[in-house]
């Protein structure tokens, strides 16, 4: 890497850039193609699908996703050294020379999780939690469904301990019908294993479609009915195909509020990363000081 030219470099991302961009399209294909397959209903408020809900009985389970469905992500992580593929080249090019230390994934995972950790988080829509508790009082089974990693991350010492406090003192408490447990005959990723924890099913980065099909295997569960929000199309595909294989009946909606929200321009992302590791090296000074 010493010896290569700045044309080399370039060249490199240009290529890195161009196989970003085959990626998407393929991506795109593919989502049009399930969203025939899987139609999902798009809602900004939760309350759009009462009509849905009140139908629910004691023996469906309604599955909410969490990150950017029930909360928002902190906004200096809407637009950052991870969205490259909505830069132009001269933006990469100036984040990669102006922040080296972002090329080592160590750093970038320290950078993201002091910002997580030490965010001010609200609801995107504070009806939720009313809603759940009263899914709960009817006897529905009410989960939280995420990608989240199951252990350390960064700063943070257990994601799915953390992300269930925050939620809980922000008042959604998920039905604890089933124990806490490690699902130890799914893939592993980082030394760790999917799990239940306090009624949020972590999927450790595994398809949520995959996690979901091993809770009701373990519990030996048949919802009469499933209901999942979500704010990726992926997810909410990846559930239904395991709903249509084992014949339950579901419904899909698709949450628009966060996708609503302000966000950073692509002509803001070098500031927006300065301000990032500006955020980054005065919590690291307050941690290690």
């Amino acid at each position: 890497m010493l010896g290569m030219s700045t044309r080399s470099i370039a060249q490199w991302v240009v290529i890195f850039v161009m196989g970003i961009c085959i990626v998407l399209l393929f991506r795109m294909y593919q989502v049009h193609r399930l969203s025939v397959q899987f139609p999902s209903t798009p809602i900004t408020l939760f309350h759009e699908a009462d009509s849905i809900l009140d139908t629910c009985d004691e023996r469906a389970c309604i599955l909410f996703d969490i990150d950017n469905t029930l909360i928002a992500i902190p906004p200096l992580l809407q637009q950052s050294y991870s969205g490259y593929s909505s830069m132009t080249l001269p933006t990469v090019l100036s984040i990669m020379t102006r922040f080296p230390s972002l090329i080592i994934p160590r750093n970038r995972i320290l950078l993201r999780s002091s910002i997580f950790y030490h965010a001010n988080y609200q609801l995107l829509d504070v009806a939720v939690v009313s809603i759940c508790d009263s899914l709960k009082a009817r006897g529905c089974t009410v989960l939280g469904l995420s990608r989240i990693e199951s252990g350390k991350y960064g700063i943070i010492p257990s994601l799915c301990t953390w992300k269930a406090s925050l939620l809980q003192q922000l008042g959604i408490h998920f039905s604890l019908k089933y124990p806490n447990t490690v699902f130890d005959t799914l893939p592993r990723y980082e030394d760790r294993y999917p799990i239940l924890y306090e009624g949020i099913l972590c999927t450790n980065t595994l398809e949520k479609g995959i996690v979901f099909e091993a809770f009701l295997d373990k519990f030996r569960v048949q919802p009469s009915r499933i209901i999942f929000f979500d704010d990726e199309v992926e997810n909410l595909y990846s559930v239904a195909a395991v709903c249509k294989k084992r014949g339950i009946s579901y419904h899909l909606f698709r949450c628009m509020a966060y996708s609503m929200l302000p966000k950073l321009s692509v002509a803001n992302s070098v500031s927006c990363i300065e301000d990032e590791m500006t955020f980054f090296h005065t919590v690291s000074s307050s941690i290690n000081g």
